[in-house]
């Protein structure tokens, strides 16, 4: 069993504060970091500020050196395929190769009428969220990518870092559908698809049939080519000036109340 922990990054959490949880998730064993991808908060007072999921994953991306990253999950409302792609990708190789992207429909109604964000009905924004996971696929494990939707349409779009060991985490959940919506979401699982430079992607499936699963994993053989995790010392080393807190010690085998 893998544990990670969740930042509350919507709650006016400031990027000091990430970096030092993240690094205390990593000095305790945890196995990933993730954050929300929000740029308002949930509830409280809505003037705090919150930091973009992504520029913090970079700066943590350089402030950490085991952990995987991550979002949970990103909307595809708030950033086209290809931006997505080339983002994830930069920061993936600014990891060592620790990157997992989580794609869902967006739910959040006010924030997006605050800013202005397109925010259509429910099953529309899965439509989208279906090209953008087909898209970005293609980007990282194609040479070109050509693109014929309703949404989005390219054309010989390259990203010129293609990223070897991103998982993609697609959500299948989504919040209300909005005026005029009569259509239900696909009843799709939620997936985890390994970007692996292996001859076959992993995939897997929390619900649905192993058929299904075995559907899904038939997809172009990703990029193979140089792109392994660089080589990190385990010692304590200087950030930014500062010693690496050390490892805590292990907890003591008596009994808690």
């Amino acid at each position: 069993m893998r544990y990670s922990v969740l930042l509350p990054a919507y709650e006016g959490m400031s990027y000091a504060a990430q970096v030092e949880a993240a690094q205390a998730a990593e000095e305790l064993g945890f196995d990933a970091v993730f954050r929300p991808d929000h740029w308002l908060p949930l509830s409280g007072d809505l003037t705090r500020g919150v930091t973009d999921a992504w520029a913090t994953l970079a700066g943590l991306a350089r402030e950490t050196s085991r952990v995987r990253l991550g979002t949970l999950v990103s909307p595809v409302t708030f950033r086209g395929p290809v931006e997505i792609a080339k983002v994830v990708a930069t920061v993936d190789e600014m990891s060592g190769g620790r990157v997992e992207l989580g794609l869902g429909a967006g739910w959040y109604d006010a924030e997006h009428d605050r800013f202005g964000l397109h925010y259509p009905a429910i099953p529309e924004r899965f439509e989208m969220l279906e090209e953008q996971l087909a898209i970005v696929r293609s980007l990282w494990t194609q040479p070109t990518t050509d693109h014929e939707g309703r949404h989005y349409r390219l054309h010989d779009a390259i990203c010129s870092r293609n990223p070897c060991n991103v998982r993609i985490r697609r959500s299948s959940s989504a919040g209300s559908a909005g005026p005029g919506a009569s259509a239900s979401p696909p009843s799709t699982p939620t997936s985890t698809t390994s970007m692996t430079s292996s001859p076959q992607p992993v995939v897997r499936c929390s619900t649905g049939s192993t058929e299904r699963a075995r559907r899904s994993a038939a997809i172009p053989a990703p990029w193979s080519g140089p792109c392994s995790p660089r080589g990190r010392s385990t010692e304590p080393r200087q950030r930014n000036g500062r010693a690496k807190r050390p490892t805590l010690p292990p907890a003591s085998n008596g009994s808690t109340s």
